[in-house]
């Protein structure tokens, strides 16, 4: 690095499906003029050495082989150049086909990185043809008899040997989320902010939140927010929101489609990236510190005042979908009031009395006539403390309405049961 900074390149090769030899021709070439530019650092696609594209002949030892031969390749003739490369390339090991990322350096690849989350939606079918690494993973490698073993798997974390601020790591599309929800992974993304250095105030990050969750944005998806860092100390300033596509306030909604309780419409709309469910959100890190000294009493009355404000273009915005909006943001503001002492989903103040009053359950003869009487008595008819209540229940995960009496007995006999999800 020079002055603390490395220049990288994002490159896009021109390809031919499954063609490696003229594939590897390409990206040997660029590699070449990403260095003579100034580059020490050339990235290049998913899979660019086969193409993507390949479909069943990633099943096909003729391809691997001539992926792997072509890596080789790569490196071996661009040795002179001072410049690490990320390449990709399908990779079979002790049997089973991976989709990889390979460093490349001055006549070595020096290791590789298989990728976690295998996409299986949509257009995507991978799975197909690849496996995510499972335990039992080798640490190393061999990818020739010439070659020596080097390390494999999602640890690895390279560091210039003349430089200790210069530390890389490779993840492959989609492996910064999670997709078993679908949602970053705020682990994942707060050891990242470690490995980078990156200060991360936990309670600036849930002010940016409480905000995305009273103007409904759904903006937040994958890491679709960073961070300011001066580019002349490289001081990390502070986060930096990004809202690029304007989606908030369901701006793509007709009034029948709000609910003008909460503002969550059936396909939900989801304060992101951290979770699919906003309350869970909030309180995934010091949520409730942040809304402490937040001074909620301002918001009293923003309901009125978000009305008026719409109403000064009632050309473009029908009258109903302005009292819908309004009614959502001012249900918003008072639900966080709801938040304030609480550290979890069963620390809500509802929730809690909810608990409370079900000590007779296990005796009830009619335990659904029994659980409705407690569900009205707790929520007095109160719209929010109805969808509080409801994530608790919904965090049950019950599979039937017998599972769910199962569950809340075994709940009110033990005083434990997992109520990690919220859906079911």
């Amino acid at each position: 690095m020079k002055y603390s900074m490395l220049r990288a390149a994002a490159v896009s090769p021109s390809l031919i499906v499954a063609d490696c030899e003229y594939n590897a021709g390409q990206i040997i070439t660029l590699i070449r003029e990403a260095y003579s530019r100034g580059a020490r650092l050339a990235v290049f696609p998913e899979l660019c050495i086969t193409g993507y594209t390949c479909a069943d002949l990633f099943a096909q030892s003729t391809l691997l082989q001539a992926a792997r031969q072509a890596l080789l390749r790569i490196a071996a003739e661009t040795k002179e150049l001072g410049i690490l490369s990320v390449v990709g390339l399908p990779l079979a090991v002790d049997g089973v086909r991976y989709n990889t990322a390979a460093f490349v350096n001055r006549g070595e690849v020096l290791a590789v990185v298989p990728k976690a989350y295998i996409p299986n939606y949509s257009e995507f079918y991978e799975r197909r043809w690849f496996s995510p690494p499972v335990r039992g993973l080798p640490d190393t490698i061999a990818l020739s008899d010439e070659q020596c073993e080097v390390p494999f798997g999602l640890n690895v974390l390279l560091q210039d040997k003349d430089d200790s601020l210069c530390k890389l790591a490779a993840e492959i599309c989609e492996d910064l989320t999670d997709f078993k929800s679908g949602f970053v992974s705020y682990d994942d993304f707060k050891k990242r902010c470690g490995l980078l250095g990156i200060p991360l105030d936990e309670k600036e990050l849930g002010k940016m939140f409480v905000l995305d969750y009273l103007i409904a944005n759904g903006d937040r998806h994958l890491n679709n927010f960073g961070f300011l860092r001066d580019s002349d100390t490289l001081e990390w300033k502070g986060l930096c929101p990004v809202y690029d596509s304007g989606s908030s306030m369901f701006y793509d909604k007709v009034d029948f489609e709000i609910d003008s309780r909460i503002g969550i419409s059936e396909r939900g709309l989801l304060s992101k990236p951290f979770s699919d469910n906003y309350v869970k959100q909030l309180l995934l890190f010091p949520f409730v510190d942040c809304i402490r000294e937040m001074p909620l009493e301002r918001l009293r009355g923003i309901g009125d005042f978000y009305k008026d404000l719409l109403s000064k273009n009632e050309r473009n915005i029908p009258r109903e979908k302005i009292d819908r909006l309004a009614e959502v943001i001012q249900c918003r503001a008072e639900m966080l009031g709801e938040f304030k002492d609480a550290r979890s989903v069963s620390d809500l103040p509802v929730v809690r009395k909810f608990l409370e009053t079900l000590d007779g359950v296990s005796s009830a003869e009619n335990f659904k006539e029994f659980v409705q009487e407690k569900y009205r008595k707790v929520t007095e008819n109160d719209d929010i403390k109805k969808e509080l209540l409801s994530f608790y229940l919904y965090g049950l995960n019950s599979k039937s309405e017998k599972d769910f009496e199962r569950k809340i007995k075994q709940f009110v006999n033990r005083r434990e049961i997992d109520i990690d999800g919220y859906g079911r």
